[in-house]
C-alpha cells in the first residue's frame, strides 16, 4: 500500500539547522535527481534544514499515526518548514508504504505517476530538497515507511 499527498506553498525566511541524511534518504534524493536529469533539469542540492523539517514531520506522522501536510494539532506546512529553512517558495511530497512499496525507487515512481507530485519534482524553481523517512508501525501496518520530501527555491 502506498499513499501520497503534494503541496506547494509560498513561505518567508527561517533558520536552518544541520542534519546528515540516512542511506535511504540519500537514495530518494538520487532517484529524484535521476528523474530531473531525464527531463533536462538541474540536480537538487540537499539542504540540512529541509532534511530536519522532513525527518521531523515523517517521525511525527508515524508516532501519532496521521498522514497530512499540516501537523496534527500543530503548525501548518508553511510554518513547519519556515522554522528550518528560508525560502520564498516551498513544496512537499508525502508517501507511506509497506513491502516493496517502501523502497526509495518505488516512492519516487509513485510520485511521478501522480500529477501534483510530478509537478513539484519537475518544478524548475526548486533548487534544494530535504528527505526524511521514518520506519515502524503505521496505520496498523508493521514495517511501514513514512516519507516526507521538502523542496525549496533556494
Amino acid at each position: 500500500m502506498l499513499l501520497a499527498l503534494a503541496l506547494l506553498v509560498l513561505t518567508p525566511a527561517a533558520q536552518a539547522r544541520s542534519r546528515s541524511q540516512t542511506p535511504v534518504e540519500r537514495q530518494v534524493v538520487e532517484a529524484l535527481n535521476e528523474v530531473r536529469a531525464r527531463h533536462g533539469l538541474g540536480a537538487l542540492r540537499v539542504a540540512p534544514g529541509l532534511v530536519q523539517a522532513a525527518r521531523s514531520h515523517s517521525r511525527d506522522m508515524l508516532l501519532r499515526d496521521y498522514f497530512s501536510h499540516p501537523s496534527l494539532g500543530g503548525p501548518d506546512f508553511g510554518d513547519r518548514v519556515r522554522r528550518h529553512h528560508p525560502a520564498p517558495v516551498v513544496g512537499e511530497n508525502l508517501a507511506w508504504g509497506t513491502g516493496r512499496l517502501r523502497a526509495p525507487a518505488a516512492v519516487v515512481r509513485m510520485w511521478m505517476d501522480s500529477p501534483p507530485h510530478r509537478a513539484i519534482i519537475l518544478d524548475r524553481e526548486f533548487r534544494v530538497v530535504g528527505v526524511g523517512r521514518s520506519f515502524g508501525t503505521f496505520r496498523g501496518h508493521r514495517r511501514a515507511a513514512v516519507f516526507t520530501a521538502d523542496f525549496a527555491s533556494r
